[in-house]
Order: structure tokens, then C-alpha cells, then sequence
């Protein structure tokens, strides 16, 4: 890996023809002041490299929350790094809603690409499209975004009613992450049986969020009018077009699958 080159936070560094950092700026006003401190914080010593390429095979930009650098081969993802930084205690050695037994990247992830579709006005996500689904499927919930960005990750459990339904989500999250990206790295592989194996792995992951979701709203809400309102959304969202190019590439009849379960699950109640 070569440095082309690098910036701080004077530079006039742009994603989407927008400067990053007067976006962020801009955006974090929307919530409380304690939700930008490790933001401010981190700031002050970030340092970000533009460089050749990145060992991760299907990415173009990391956070390296040890040493609080941000890698780039392509400016578009530098929006995205800069909300893993504005979430990560570097003191503390957490970023989000990690646990101390591992990263949930699936919601973290889906979390991080969500906020920066917001704070940069984009209509569909860049990356994670099923986590950012998965996100908006919740951000109803109060405070969802309160403790990624004051890391606590049993707090943000806590806004849960019933915490099995949140920590199964978590799981599936991260299996359909994981096997979507072992996936796309072994297109071009010739070993049959291991592509196999990863789809029919990611066909249970994505079957899993669905019906979790599902329960997390059944266990939040009883008012039948806002549940019906709340399957509108789910399908309306779970049909796009981003969610269907990686999505039914792994599972053709998910949009099926979603409508068997909403129709049984909540709109005959």
C-alpha cells in the first residue's frame, strides 16, 4: 500500500461536492451537544491518507480506530469513515454499540451508512443496502442513535422491550454481512461448493432479520392502525431497487418471503 497523499481537517476534502467535515458539522447540530464529543474530539488529531489500495478486497475506505486514520482510495467513502470516527472512544477502545465480546458490524454498519445518507441528502445507500433497510426499520425507536454515538452498547439494548429479539438481530445482521461479502469476494472463485454453502447461509441470515424485525415491532407496538403503517414501510422499502441488486442476487424470492411474513405476522392480528 503507497500514500498518494495526505489531509487534515483544513483540507478542502469533498464527497458527494460536499466538504466533509462543514457536513458534519452542519449535521450534528441536529442532535444534542453530548452526541458530537468524541466527534470534536477525534477531530483534532485525525489524519487522513489517500491511498493506492486497501488490503480489504471490496473496500475503498477504512477507519482505523487505534490510531484514529481514515484510508481512502475513493473520496465517496469518506462520509461514511467520518461517522465511525465521530462514534469511536479512543480512551475507552469502543466504537458504537460494540460489546466487549465482538463488533456488531451488520448494525453498526447499517447505522453509520444510514446517518451519512442523511447528512449527505442521498436517496439510496452507497454500501450495507439490507443493514441500512434494517435501520430504518427502527429508527422509530427513541434515542436508537443516542448510544452509537455515546458508545454503550448495553444501553442501547436496553431500548428494547424484549433484548432477545434485538441481540437475534444483531446475529443475523452480521451473518448476512459476513457471508455477502465472502460472497462477492468468491465470484470468481471456481470452488462451487463454498459459493454454495454461503448463499444458503445468507438465505437464512436475510429470512432471520425479517422475522426479527418483525418481533421487535410486535413487542414495541400494539396499536394495530401504527403496525399496518409500519408493514407499508417494510415492504415498500424492502422491494427498492438497491435492496434488490445484492439482495435477490443471494435470495430471489425474499420480497415473497417478506410479504408471507408480514401478512401472517401483523396484518392478521
Amino acid at each position: 500500500m503507497q500514500i498518494i497523499e495526505i489531509y487534515d481537517k483544513n483540507s478542502d476534502l469533498r464527497c458527494h461536492r460536499k466538504n466533509i467535515f462543514k457536513t458534519m458539522d452542519i449535521f450534528m447540530k441536529r442532535f444534542p451537544l453530548e452526541y458530537r464529543r468524541l466527534y470534536d474530539k477525534n477531530l483534532d488529531t485525525l489524519e487522513i491518507f489517500k491511498v493506492d489500495e486497501i488490503d480489504r478486497m471490496t473496500s475503498n475506505g477504512v477507519y482505523d480506530n487505534k490510531d484514529n486514520i481514515i484510508l481512502f482510495t475513493d473520496s465517496v467513502a469518506l462520509g461514511h469513515e467520518l461517522f465511525h470516527m465521530s462514534s469511536t472512544d479512543i480512551d475507552k477502545g469502543i466504537s458504537a454499540i460494540e460489546s466487549d465480546m465482538q463488533y456488531e458490524e451488520g448494525i453498526i454498519e447499517g447505522i453509520t451508512e444510514y446517518l451519512y445518507m442523511l447528512a449527505y441528502g442521498l436517496k439510496k445507500p452507497d454500501s450495507y443496502d439490507f443493514q441500512v433497510f434494517a435501520i430504518r426499520m427502527l429508527e422509530h425507536i427513541p434515542d436508537l442513535f443516542k448510544y452509537y454515538f455515546i458508545p454503550n452498547h448495553k444501553e442501547f439494548i436496553r431500548l428494547f422491550p424484549n433484548r432477545k429479539d434485538i441481540y437475534n438481530l444483531i446475529f443475523s445482521l452480521d451473518v448476512y454481512t459476513e457471508r455477502s461479502n465472502e460472497y462477492l469476494e468468491n465470484l470468481c472463485s471456481s470452488n462451487e461448493s463454498n459459493r454454495l454453502i454461503e448463499i444458503n447461509s445468507a438465505i437464512k441470515s436475510i429470512k432471520d432479520t425479517i422475522n426479527n424485525l418483525i418481533s421487535i415491532e410486535l413487542s414495541i407496538e400494539k396499536d394495530n392502525t401504527k403496525l399496518k403503517e409500519y408493514s407499508d414501510k417494510f415492504m415498500d422499502l424492502i422491494c427498492s431497487k438497491d435492496i434488490d441488486e445484492m439482495v435477490g442476487v443471494l435470495y430471489p424470492n425474499y420480497y415473497e418471503y417478506a410479504t408471507k411474513q408480514i401478512k401472517s405476522r401483523i396484518l392478521k392480528r
